[in-house]
Parts: C-alpha cells; sequence; structure tokens
C-alpha cells in the first residue's frame, strides 16, 4: 500500500518549482513518479494499492476526532498534480 497523497505532499515540498512550458506546474508529479518507480524497481511487488485522501468528510473522522489535526488545508497549486500523479502512477503500473 502507497500513501500516494504523501508522496504527493513530499514531493510538492522537496522539488524546486518545474513546469511545462505553458506554465502547469510539474514538481510534485515528476518527484511522485520517481518516487513510485523507484519503489517498484526495489521491492518488485506482486501488487500495489496506491491511496489517495479523500477531500470530503470519511469515517476516519467520525472515528477519530483528531484524524488529520496536524494536516493544513492543501496547499494552493497541488490539486492538479494530485489528479495528475494518479493517472501517472495508473500507466507506470501497466
Amino acid at each position: 500500500m502507497i500513501d500516494g497523497s504523501g508522496y504527493i505532499f513530499r514531493a510538492f515540498f522537496a522539488l524546486p518549482p518545474l513546469s511545462t512550458s505553458r506554465w502547469m506546474p510539474t514538481h510534485a508529479v515528476y518527484g511522485f513518479i520517481r518516487m513510485f518507480l523507484k519503489l517498484i524497481k526495489e521491492q518488485h511487488p506482486s501488487h500495489i494499492a496506491l491511496i489517495f485522501d479523500s477531500p470530503r468528510r470519511t469515517f476516519r473522522d467520525d472515528l477519530f476526532a483528531d484524524y488529520k489535526a496536524n494536516r493544513s488545508e492543501a496547499v494552493n497549486g497541488v490539486l492538479p498534480d494530485l489528479v495528475c500523479a494518479a493517472a501517472q502512477a495508473r500507466c507506470a503500473a501497466n
């Protein structure tokens, strides 16, 4: 199981801003894919479950009041990277 949201946020904050010629940010997607491919190359998993946090309230919020208490709101600009990373991961896993 891979924490896709965690990978995206790690890459978003760890890498310098990168973008396409049309100024679409790509640094979080680039970092995410690099980490994802490295994991596949080194671990050779037979199955992969890539999990992304839901933007909506879930049962975890009801079970544990402090769920995500230490997390800030999503940073401006990271949402398109989340969508793109999920699509790229589907392609890379096939």
